[in-house]
C-alpha cells in the first residue's frame, strides 16, 4: 500500500493571527494537526511546541516503528508503538507546561493535538482537545475521535439534552489540553488500515463549519492537493470563523492482496457489529473493540477450543468452517458470521464443546483481558457492551425455559414421567416431591454480587512523602531542576507500566535453540513490558545520570530516586541495570581505555538505539559466593584470550557485553588466581562468541529477568585488570550492584505498604473500611517504619557511593562505604521480606491469587537478601571491612552520632538508643574476636543487623530533624515504632547448642 498526503492551513476570515500548527512526515509516516490556546503568539507557541515535540520524540522511536511495519517476526507490539505515540503526547504536554512556567506571559497556554501515525497497514491515532481525525472508507465518513469539549462531556454523560447544551456560553471550552498541565490524558485508537481509505486530521475551524459530516466526503474523495484546498475553500465559504487546518492523508493500493485486505477489514467490521453483543455500539466505539480483535488463520483439522479446559477468547468466524462437538456427538457447525465463545470474556469457566476447523478457516480473536481493558478505560462503551450481555443471557434463559417447558409437555404427552421421577422420601430428605405435570418453582431473585474493588496506584512520586522530603533535604533548590522527570517517571510507574505489568503477567523469556532448518540460534525472546522498560531506561538516563555528573556527587541520588520509581513496575528490569552501572564503574576504574572507549558510551547511552547493558557472568556449579571455586579456564590465543567453562546461573542474559571471572591457564587455585575478562556474547549480526545458552533458569521470583545456563567454549574476552586479583577487581561492581540491591528492596516495600494501604480504604469488614479498624492501621504503620528505615538506609550508600565517585570521601569516608554497602544490602533485604509477606497478609485470600498480581510483590522480594551475597556472606563481609583495627566500627558510631546529633528534644532517647546499639555490637565483636575465629563468625549477623538498624535509626531523626519545621512529625513516628521493633539483635549463643539444633 501506498500513503499520500495533502496538507493547507490558513488564518480564515475573522482571526487576525494563525496559532494552529500541522506536521507531515512521509517517511516516518506521522501527521499531526494542533490548535493552540492563549492568545496569539502563546498559542501559536504552544501548538508549534506540541508538533515539534512530537515529531522528535516519534522519530527518536523509527526503528521501533519499522520494526512493527515490517512484522510479527520483528518482535515489535501494537502496544509498544501505542505507548511511543502517547508519550510522545505527553513530553509535549510537559515541554510546554515548563515554558509556560518560566514565562508570565505564556501562563496557561496549551494546544489540542491530534495525530495519526501509519506503521505498515496499521494506523496509530492519539488525540487530546477537540481537533479531529475522520475515517473515509467505503463511500462514508465518520469522527473516530472524541472531543474533549464541555458540551461532549456534558452530552455523553447524558447531563443534559442537546438543546440544552446549546444554550450554555461556554458549551465549546476545551476540557482536555496538552500544555496545561506536566500530564495529559491521551486518547489512543489504533485502525487497520485498507486500499482507499482516508483520514482527515483537521482543527475545529473547519470541522465546526460541517452541517453534516458527510459534506467533506466528496471533497475527500477529490485526488491530491485539491482535497485540502478544497476543505479550507469550504470552510471560507462559510464564514472562516476560527483558523482553518486540514491535513489528507489517502492510502492506495491495487494489488491481489491490498484488495484481499480490504475485504477482510470490512467483513471484520461488519461481523462484530451484527454480534448481538456488539450491536448497540456507535461506529467510533466499534473501532474501540477491533483494535484489541485479532485474525488468525488454521489449517483443516486445527482444534480452536478443547472441551474442559479454561478458555479467555471469543471467537468469529470470517471464512470457511468449524464443527462443535461434545464427547462422541456431533452438536452443530460453523460458517461466516457465526460465532462461539463468548461467555469466555466475562468468566473464567471450563469451555463445554470441542471446536474444531473442518476446512481452513479465518477467525476474528477478542481476548477477555483485552475486553476488560475496554471496560476499565471505556466506562460509556462498558454500560452498552455489559446491557447487551444482559440481554444475550436473558435471551438463552427464555430459550431455556421454553426447551424445559416443550421437554415437560412431551413428557407428559408420552406419559413416562414416572418411569424418571425421582423418589427424594428417604431418611435423610423429607422434602416433598414435584407432582407430575405441577409447574416448575420460582425462585427468588438472587441480589447483585459483590466485587471487591482492587487496590490503585496514583503518581508514585507525588504520592511518597518520604522519598519526596528526603530529595527536599538532599537536594535543596536543585530538586527544582529534577523533579518534572521524576513525576513523570512517578505517573508511568503508578499508571501505564503498572497496568502493563498486570496484563504482562503470564508472559516470560523464551529460549528458541534451533531454528526451522536446524540451525543453533539461542534466540532469547523477552517480554513486551521488558522492551519499553529498556526504552524508557535510556531515556530517562537512568544508568546515565551519575556519569552525566550534572549534580556533582548528587546525581548518583537523583539515579537511586529515578531507580526507586520505576523499579517495582519495570518487572526488576533494573536487574541489568545495575549490572550495566556496575561494568561501566569497573571499566573506568581500572582504566582500561580501549575498553572504555567501546563500552563506556553505549552503557551509558540515553538513545534506546545504541545503548548496551551489562550481564554479570561469575556463578558457576562449583558455589555461588565462592568464587574461587570457578572452573572456568583462559587460555592466550595469540594476541587474544579464549574463555571455556559453564556458568551456571548468568541474569540478563541478553545484554550486549558481559563481565566474567575465569582462571588463565596455570595460574594458582582459590580467588587470587582468577582474572577479570570483558567479552561480548554476539557480534551485530547476532553469531555467538562461543557462547551456548542450555537453558532458562526456573526460578521462584524474578521470572522476567532473562537468566540462563551457558556454556563458553572459546569465547573470545579481554583482561581488564590484569592476569590475577579478579575476586578484588569486581569490588567496584558490587559496590554498585549492592546499592542498587538496596534501593530496589526499598522500593519494593513502599510498593506493598501502597498497594495495602489503598486496598484497606477499599475493602470493607464488619461494618467499616479496613483503614478504619485500630489493628489494620498498627499493622500498616509497624510496615511503614520498616520501610522508611530502609529507604534511608538505601540512599545513604548511595549518598556514598556518588561521593566516592567524585573524589569527596577522604579516608573516613572510604570506610564508611566498605562497611555501608555490606550492611545496607543485607539489612533491606532481609527487612523487606517480612514486610511484603505482612502485605500479602492484610489482602487475605485475594493475596494468594496470582492474578491480583500480589503474589508476585513476594516471590520478587525474596531474591533481594539473596543476590550478591547472602545476608551470611554479606556479615563476613562486614567482619573484612571492619578490619582489625576496629576503625570501621569508630566511623559508623561517628557518622550515627553526626547524623541524629541535631534532632528534636523528644527524639534524643532514641538518639541514644542508635548508639548504645552500636556500642553494644562493637563491644560484642571485640570480645568474640578473643575467642576465635568461630565465635566472630557464629554472632556477625546479630552484629550486621544491629549495625544496620541503629543507623537507620539515627537517619530518621535526621529526617525529622528537616520535617519538623514544616509541622510533619512522622519521620519521628516510623523511628520509634523501628526501635520498638528491636535495634539490638546481638546475642550471644551457646555453640555446643547450635550444633546440636543444627544437626536436628
Amino acid at each position: 500500500m501506498t500513503v499520500r498526503f495533502f496538507a493547507a492551513t490558513d488564518v480564515g476570515r475573522v482571526r487576525e493571527h494563525n496559532e494552529d500548527n500541522f506536521l507531515v512526515d512521509r517517511k516516518l509516516g506521522l501527521f499531526v494537526v494542533a490548535d493552540g490556546m492563549g492568545g496569539h503568539a502563546a498559542g501559536e507557541i504552544a501548538s508549534a511546541l506540541s508538533v515539534r515535540t512530537l515529531h522528535e520524540e516519534v522519530k527518536r522511536h523509527k526503528e521501533t516503528i519499522e520494526s512493527f511495519a515490517a512484522g510479527a517476526e520483528r518482535g515489535v507490539s501494537a502496544r509498544e508503538v501505542t505507548m511511543v505515540l502517547e508519550h510522545a503526547v505527553q513530553r509535549a504536554s510537559a515541554r510546554i507546561h515548563g515554558e509556560a512556567a518560566l514565562d508570565p506571559q505564556k501562563r496557561g497556554m496549551g494546544t489540542t493535538t491530534s495525530a495519526v501515525l501509519v506503521a505498515g497497514t496499521t494506523a496509530f491515532i492519539a488525540h487530546v482537545g477537540d481537533s479531529r481525525v475522520y475515517l473515509a472508507r467505503g463511500g462514508k465518513i465518520e469522527c473516530i475521535t472524541e472531543d474533549h469539549t464541555v458540551a461532549n462531556e456534558l452530552l455523553r454523560r447524558g447531563k443534559l439534552s442537546r438543546e440544552q447544551i446549546d444554550k450554555l456560553a461556554q458549551r465549546n471550552a476545551i476540557t482536555r489540553a496538552v500544555g496545561i498541565y506536566e500530564r495529559v490524558e491521551v486518547d489512543t485508537l489504533l485502525i487497520d488500515t485498507a486500499p482507499g481509505d482516508a483520514f482527515l486530521i483537521c482543527s475545529d475551524g473547519l470541522h465546526g463549519t460541517f452541517d453534516e459530516e458527510a459534506d467533506a466526503l466528496p471533497i475527500l474523495e477529490i485526488d491530491g492537493q485539491p482535497a485540502a484546498d478544497g476543505l479550507i475553500a469550504y470552510a471560507n465559504d462559510r464564514g472562516g470563523r476560527d483558523n482553518i487546518t486540514a491535513v489528507v492523508v489517502q492510502i492506495s493500493g491495487g494489488g491481489e492482496g491490498d484488495a484481499a485486505r480490504l475485504r477482510r477489514v470490512t467483513q471484520k467490521r461488519e461481523l462484530l457489529a451484527k454480534m448481538p453483543i456488539f450491536a448497540s455500539l456507535s461506529d467510533r466505539e466499534l473501532l474501540r473493540v477491533m483494535q484489541v480483535a485479532t485474525v488468525t488463520v488454521h489449517p483443516a483439522g486445527a482444534r480452536i477450543i478443547t472441551e474442559g479446559e479454561q478458555g479467555d477468547e471469543l471467537f468469529i468466524v470470517l471464512s470457511g468452517k468449524l464443527a462443535v462437538t461434545k464427547g462422541d456427538a456431533r452438536l452443530t457447525e460453523l460458517g461466516p458470521g457465526n460465532h462461539v465463545g463468548e461467555m469466555a470474556l466475562i468468566r473464567n469457566a471450563p469451555r463445554s464443546a470441542t471446536v474444531t476447523a473442518e476446512a481452513p478457516s479465518e477467525l476474528i480473536g477478542l481476548r477477555r483481558q483485552d475486553f476488560f481493558e475496554i471496560l476499565r478505560r471505556e466506562h460509556e462503551i462498558a454500560v452498552k457492551l455489559l446491557w447487551q450481555f444482559v440481554g444475550v443471557l436473558a435471551d438463552r434463559l427464555d430459550k431455556t425455559s421454553r426447551d424445559l417447558h416443550d421437554a415437560r409437555e412431551e413428557l407428559a404427552l408420552e406419559d413416562v414421567t414416572a418411569e424418571v421421577q425421582l423418589d427424594y422420601h428417604d431418611d435423610f430428605d423429607d422434602r416433598p416431591t414435584l407432582p407430575p405435570g405441577a409447574p416448575l418453582p420460582r425462585f427468588p431473585e438472587l441480589p447483585m454480587h459483590f466485587f471487591q474493588t482492587p487496590p490503585e496506584l496514583g503518581n508514585q512520586y507525588d504520592d511518597d512523602r518520604v522519598l519526596r522530603g528526603y530529595l527536599s533535604r538532599a537536594l535543596g533548590p536543585e530538586l527544582e531542576a529534577v523533579a518534572p522527570k521524576l513525576r513523570e517517571l512517578g505517573e508511568l510507574a503508578g499508571g501505564e507500566l503498572y497496568r502493563m505489568q498486570l496484563e504482562d503477567r503470564l508472559r516470560e523469556p523464551v529460549l528458541t535453540q534451533w531454528d526451522p532448518w536446524g540451525r543453533r540460534v539461542d534466540r532469547i525472546e523477552l517480554t513486551p513490558l521488558w522492551r519499553v522498560a529498556a526504552r524508557l531506561a535510556a531515556e530517562f538516563g537512568m544508568v546515565a545520570v551519575p556519569y552525566e555528573g550534572a549534580l556533582g556527587a548528587r546525581s548518583r541520588l537523583v539515579a537511586a530516586a529515578m531507580t526507586y520509581l520505576f523499579h517495582p513496575s519495570s518487572d526488576v528490569y533494573t536487574c541489568p541495570l545495575a549490572m550495566t552501572d556496575g561494568a561501566a564503574r569497573t571499566l573506568l576504574t581500572h582504566r582500561h581505555q580501549a575498553l572504555i572507549d567501546r563500552a563506556i558510551p553505549r552503557l551509558t547511552s540515553r538513545d534506546p538505539a545504541k545503548m548496551w547493558t551489562s550481564g554479570q557472568w561469575m556463578t558457576e556449579r562449583t558455589g555461588g559466593s565462592d568464587v574461587g571455586l570457578s572452573e572456568a579456564v583462559a587460555r592466550r590465543d595469540g594476541d587474544a584470550w579464549r574463555i571455556s567453562g559453564t556458568k551456571w546461573f548468568t541474569s540478563a542474559t541478553t545484554s550486549q557485553m558481559a563481565l566474567t571471572l575465569a582462571r588463565p591457564v596455570g595460574n594458582p587455585d582459590g580467588g587470587k588466581g582468577l582474572a577479570l575478562f570483558y567479552l561480548e556474547p554476539w557480534d551485530e549480526d547476532g553469531r555467538s562468541n562461543g557462547v551456548t545458552v542450555n537453558r532458562l533458569k526456573d526460578k521462584l521470583g524474578t521470572r522476567k529477568v532473562p537468566t540462563a545456563e551457558l556454556t563458553l567454549d572459546d569465547a573470545v574476552a579481554v583482561p581488564v585488570a590484569g592476569l590475577d586479583g579478579g575476586v578484588r577487581a569486581i569490588t567496584p561492581m558490587l559496590n554498585v550492584t549492592r546499592t542498587w540491591n538496596a534501593v530496589c528492596t526499598a522500593s519494593d516495600m513502599r510498593r506493598a505498604v501502597a498497594l495495602a494501604r489503598d486496598y484497606g480504604r477499599r475493602r470493607k469488614a464488619f461494618g467499616a473500611a479496613l483503614s478504619d479498624k485500630a489493628l489494620h492501621v498498627e499493622t500498616l504503620a509497624g510496615m511503614q517504619a520498616e520501610a522508611e528505615a530502609a529507604f534511608h538506609l538505601a540512599m545513604l550508600s548511595a549518598e556514598l557511593l556518588g561521593r566516592s565517585e567524585h573524589g569527596a570521601l577522604g579516608e573516613r569516608g572510604e570506610l564508611l562505604l566498605r562497611m555501608v554497602t555490606p550492611i545496607a544490602k543485607a539489612t533491606t533485604g532481609k527487612a523487606t521480606v517480612g514486610v511484603v509477606s505482612e502485605a500479602l497478609e492484610v489482602f487475605g485470600g485475594a493475596g494468594y491469587i496470582e492474578d491480583t498480581g500480589v503474589p508476585r510483590l513476594l516471590r520478587d522480594a525474596q531474591v533481594t537478601p539473596i543476590w550478591e551475597g547472602t545476608t551470611n556472606v554479606l556479615s563476613l563481609d562486614l567482619l573484612r571491612a571492619v578490619g582489625a583495627s576496629g576503625d570501621g566500627l569508630r566511623a559508623w558510631r561517628e557518622e550515627a552520632a553526626a547524623r541524629s546529633r541535631g534532632c528534636a528534644p523528644d527524639a534524643r532517647a532514641l538518639a541514644e538508643q542508635a548508639l548504645s546499639g552500636i556500642d553494644h555490637a562493637t563491644s560484642w565483636l571485640g570480645a568474640a574476636a578473643a575467642e576465635g575465629r568461630d565465635e566472630v563468625e557464629a554472632g556477625a549477623r546479630g552484629a550486621l543487623l544491629t549495625l544496620g538498624r541503629a543507623m537507620a535509626l539515627a537517619l530518621l531523626l535526621e529526617q525529622d530533624a528537616h520535617d519538623v519545621q514544616r509541622g510533619d512529625r512522622r519521620a519521628l513516628f516510623a523511628a520509634r515504632r523501628l526501635a520498638a521493633h528491636g535495634i539490638d539483635r546481638v546475642g550471644a549463643q551457646a555453640r555446643d547448642e547450635a550444633r546440636a539444633l543444627a544437626d536436628g
